[in-house]
């Protein structure tokens, strides 16, 4: 600077290479600078090597599952949707019976039997606790309902079996799956005859005959599971083939049976069915 207060060229120059200096300095260093020369960091970069690996993990999970279900459905005799809706097929229905009564001794429900037996029903004595006097047994609520109250009846609820081929040995299963949920069938079309019977819309001729059939029926088709199965040790497919083998027993001792009350024969062997094969 000069004595009367002038910057020199000198001055300004030695200013310029001072500033240049810092400039250089600033430059080479990884920090920005604002407008204050105030050193800011710099944003990091953000790393997706994680969420790479992750979206490879799960690729390779998706495969791997997609490979086991290819596999199973060449596997399995019914491939994988086969065995979805065998496994978790509905279970049977809940048929509702009627009951005349409930007592406390054998012999009482047996001399109500009697009577109920005279008038057509079924008479059927079920302990569960109780000796229940069953009369009939109907496919829906509302018709065991109604009977119920027209005659002072109580309800009871008979929940079968809702067997499915899964439950079986994996050895018989082919040749159960057309037995599935008979005994429901087979009560079906005898509840049917017992209504015509009642109705007085047939014979017991005429229903001897359809139980005849019925029974031929069911007897055929369950010859195959019935003979692969007889020496199985398998407790379900066992029991399986008691409650086949005790229902075509039933039928047949309903076509021979010489009874002057066969309505009433006819709906105590249909309750028996279900009793067979409740849960």
């Amino acid at each position: 600077m000069t004595p009367d207060g002038y910057y020199s060229y000198g001055d300004f120059l030695d200013g310029a290479r001072q500033q240049e200096a810092h400039v250089v300095e600033d430059s080479r260093s990884p920090k920005k600078i604002d407008h204050a020369h105030r050193p800011v960091k710099a944003p990091k970069r953000k790393r997706k090597r994680g969420a790479r690996r992750v979206i490879g993990v799960v690729a390779v999970l998706v495969l791997a599952f997609c490979a086991t279900l290819l596999a199973a459905d060449f596997l399995l005799p019914n491939g994988v949707a086969g065995y979805v809706v065998e496994t978790f097929a509905p279970t049977a229905p809940t048929v509702y019976a009627v009951s005349q009564g409930a007592y406390d001794t054998l012999s009482d429900a047996r001399a109500t039997s009697d009577m109920v037996r005279q008038r057509g029903g079924a008479g059927f004595v079920a302990y569960d606790g109780k000796y229940n006097v069953l009369v009939a047994a109907y496919p829906t609520q509302q018709e065991a309902n109604a009977v119920a109250e027209k005659n002072g009846y109580s309800l009871y609820p008979i929940r079968t079996q809702g067997m499915s081929a899964s439950d079986i040995a994996i050895a018989y299963r082919a040749k159960v799956k057309p037995l599935i949920d008979y005994h429901v069938d087979v009560y079906h079309k005898l509840y049917d005859l017992s209504d015509q019977l009642a109705q007085e819309g047939t014979t017991e001729a005429y229903c001897k005959q359809r139980v005849a059939a019925i029974r031929q029926s069911l007897s055929n088709l369950a010859a195959p599971f019935l003979d692969a199965a007889k020496d199985s040790t398998d407790t379900a497919t066992a029991n399986y083939r008691s409650g086949v083998m005790a229902t075509i027993a039933s039928l047949d001792n309903l076509v021979n049976l010489d009874s002057d009350v066969f309505l009433a024969d006819l709906r105590w062997t249909y309750i028996m069915i279900l009793r067979i094969n409740r849960i």
